[in-house]
């Protein structure tokens, strides 16, 4: 399409009717509200020139005037700092003033409104073109506009108070972007349908790893969670990755271009097969600082993909932010812009047996109950920030935080300001206060409560539905009762959220929480030439953790440590008496047992 026809303008300043193409913009809020002396409500119509329907949609409308007209959009309009419509001819920059300054900011006043755009324009050109003109704050917080000038304009409490009072425009806000920046793709309705994968990696010549991964219907649950396990180097990993890789690929057919913006070679000898349903959204959560898995994808796909690093340490993780100057998408995110949109949203995220609700953040505080103490996260402020402001304190070297929970206790005003105020570039923490009450001082969490937190962070902040889950050995770091817990929590989450998992692991702590059939055992042969998925000879689903570790693992033709001490000390001169004299201290009951068994079965021998 042509994208310098369209003509930009405000009700009462242009042609009634005008000339098609047009957009035009209308001050809908109502003369007896304001949003803290703010009203910036409008109802935006974008007519093309072609046979479509025109395009509604509400939004926030916000003039960047500091002047008391530019209050209320009405009243901007009906001044002269209001622009001619020639003034806002389509172009490829932003509407600025003499002073490069947005003369006005829209933003659409829910997320959906961004899909709807999607899907109603006729391609990306024209959606970038009219969010242009619009100066659409998502748009252009995204796509280079100048990071301080636009930062310093959304720091004012008129955009605080007027336009970020409303959840929804708060969550158009942080989430439009991944609507605007491809074309719509339907998601699936439900993400639990079987799926086959066969590939032929490399340093497996002889054989082909095939997995089949079929759901059945208990009655009692919901069948949600696939495990891969095997010993080290079967091939777990790589295959999980040739699966993401299979995706990718089928939206590269789709779009035309590359997805991923590297490390996306295959590991494969030869071309994939894959059956069953294609996965648009994909979370990946691994602990290997090697990043085995694609990091990123490009910022112009409709393939929803994001990794996430649970080693990082410096709060830093491939995310679900977007980097000005860049063509990378979930490039960059901080962990405290995630805790302020938790507590930004109020919608029910969960519901369990009985009927109790809860949206996000409270299953986070939920679930991080037992494990993390939610009363000492501390979010980080800008540094302009005034301490004299409730709930703003100072740790020992300075610098200024608030916590996270106080957001909760707040009054509407005061929490808008401050969650405008958060740090987004800065990690958060945990404190605790210092005896004399004078600042707070830092704790420092474990290396698997660490973990823990961002996995839980992540996978509630992250997930909609439809979404493929993908976890590398998520026992790294974890104590055996957090493995339980992460099973607990996807299987929450997933069920909700229509989705499924698939985890690549050693831990028979993680296989016991899953039903046979969802488990696949990578056995590799003597010459490590070939690998076979099978499945386990044992009810799985509750077993004992020895059990499922000699079905899994016990075949092994390794000699254990302690099988070989046993085997030493049997055929030892010392007799079974001094044995238990000797070594009862040290050795437990059952290799006591096993070594006088393996005696005693050795005198039988010599006896005949």
């Amino acid at each position: 399409m042509s994208t310098n026809k369209y003509t930009i303008y405000f009700s009462g300043k242009g042609p009634e009717p005008a000339p098609k193409p047009y957009i035009k913009i209308r001050a809908t809020g109502s003369p007896n509200w304001n949003d803290f002396l703010f009203n910036f409500q409008a109802l935006i119509e974008i007519a093309p020139a072609d046979e479509r329907d025109p395009f509604l949609a509400s939004a926030y409308v916000m003039p960047t005037s500091t002047e008391k007209s530019a209050q209320r959009l009405n009243t901007w309009i009906a001044s002269s700092q209001c622009p001619d419509p020639q003034t806002l001819s389509f172009r490829s920059s932003p509407a600025l003033d003499e002073n490069g300054n947005p003369i006005f900011l829209t933003l659409f006043d829910d997320y959906g409104k961004y899909q709807q755009l999607t899907s109603w324009s006729r391609s990306q050109e024209e959606r970038y073109a009219i969010l242009t003109a619009l100066n659409d704050i998502v748009f252009l917080r995204n796509f280079g506009y100048q990071k301080q000038k636009l930062f310093d304009i959304l720091a004012r409490p008129s955009f605080r108070l007027g336009v970020l009072r409303s959840a929804t425009a708060y969550r158009a806000l942080r989430r439009g972007w991944r609507s605007v920046q491809a074309e719509a793709v339907d998601s699936l309705s439900d993400a639990r349908s079987e799926f086959h994968l066969t590939s032929q990696l490399h340093g497996y010549d002889e054989g082909i790893h095939d997995l089949k991964v079929q759901f059945t219907e208990s009655g009692l649950f919901e069948d949600r969670i696939h495990s891969l396990i095997g010993v080290n180097g079967s091939g777990k990993t790589r295959l999980l990755r040739e699966l993401i890789l299979t995706q990718g690929r089928h939206f590269e057919e789709l779009e035309g271009t590359r997805v991923f913006t590297e490390d996306d070679a295959t590991e494969a000898i030869s071309t994939n097969a894959y059956s069953g349903p294609i996965f648009n959204r994909i979370i990946v959560f691994s602990s290997d600082s090697e990043m085995r898995f694609p990091p990123a994808t490009r910022n112009d796909t409709s393939f929803e993909y994001q990794h996430f690093n649970l080693t990082n340490t410096n709060g830093i993780e491939m995310g679900d932010r977007w980097v000005s100057g860049t063509d990378v998408r979930n490039q960059v995110s901080f962990l405290g812009s995630v805790v302020v949109d938790l507590l930004r949203d109020k919608e029910n995220f969960t519901k369990t047996k009985d009927g109790v609700t809860r949206n996000r953040f409270e299953l986070l505080r939920e679930v991080m109950r037992n494990h993390v103490d939610m009363d000492a996260l501390y979010l980080p402020l800008q540094a302009s920030q005034d301490q004299s402001t409730y709930g703003v304190v100072k740790d020992e070297s300075g610098n200024k935080w608030v916590r996270a929970l106080d957001f909760l206790k707040m009054n509407e005003q005061r929490l808008l300001e401050l969650s405008a105020l958060v740090d987004e570039e800065a990690e958060i923490a945990f404190f605790t206060e210092n005896a004399n009450g004078s600042a707070i001082r830092q704790i420092y969490l474990s290396s698997g409560q660490k973990m823990f937190f961002r996995f839980a962070l992540r996978l509630i902040s992250s997930i909609d539905q439809g979404t493929l889950v993908v976890v590398d050995e998520p026992e790294t770091h974890l104590h055996p009762n957090l493995i339980c817990d992460v099973a607990s929590l996807l299987y929450n989450v997933l069920t909700q959220m229509k989705s499924i998992a698939i985890i690549a692991t050693h831990s028979a702590y993680v296989v016991r929480e899953m039903p046979t059939h969802c488990v696949h055992v990578f056995n590799v042969s003597k010459n490590s030439k070939q690998v076979e998925i099978g499945r386990v000879r044992l009810k799985t689903l509750g077993a004992s953790i020895d059990s499922i570790s000699q079905a899994v693992f016990g075949d092994a033709t390794v000699e254990k440590y302690h099988e070989q001490i046993a085997r030493e000390i049997g055929e030892s001169e010392y007799s079974p008496d001094e044995i238990l004299e000797k070594y009862e201290p040290i050795l437990s009951p059952e290799l006591l047992i096993e070594i006088r068994a393996a005696m005693e079965k050795e005198d039988d021998l010599d006896k005949d």
